[in-house]
């Protein structure tokens, strides 16, 4: 727990969003870890099955609730309206806050493919396989993915 804590809580918030959610999934895949340990088996690190835990209860939840869609355009004009006055950090705050409302737009998978390759440095193999897809298809899941990302920053 105290090695891989922050590696959980990263991946869950930037799936989630949101502090409150990353909390909670992380909470639940230590739970999930615990109660999966005696079946655990070391075809892979054990930070590759216990990420594997958080990504799967972040996603499910986010399919569930449809949250990428909760981005309204009223979040984003104060994003822009409380750092007009301001230079430098808050610019900075600004443009941390645009990019994930921006990821948060994005399609589960794609934003599971974008985490990966950029928080989990993993090759598009191991992505392919974590997603059950080709790398053809991550790939693909990524180049729409930056694509989205840099049409929705250019319009903000």
């Amino acid at each position: 727990l105290r090695r891989y804590k922050k590696r959980v809580y990263g991946t869950c918030f930037f799936l989630m969003g949101d502090k409150a959610l990353a909390e909670d999934m992380s909470q639940e895949t230590w739970i999930r870890v615990v109660k999966g340990a005696p079946d655990y088996r070391p075809l892979a690190s054990v930070i590759t099955w216990i990420l594997r835990i958080s990504r799967n209860l972040c996603l499910n939840a986010l399919r569930t609730r449809n949250r990428w869609e909760s981005f309204e355009e009223s979040d984003a004009n104060s994003l822009h309206d409380e750092t007009a006055n301001g230079e430098g950090l808050l610019s900075e705050l600004q443009n941390q806050k645009l990019l994930q409302a921006a990821i948060l737009k994005l399609p589960v998978s794609q934003r599971a493919a974008l985490m990966m390759v950029t928080q989990e440095d993993k090759s598009h193999a191991q992505i392919a396989q974590e997603l059950d897809c080709s790398v053809g298809a991550v790939k693909v899941l990524l180049h729409r993915a930056r694509k989205a990302l840099q049409k929705e920053l250019e319009g903000s």
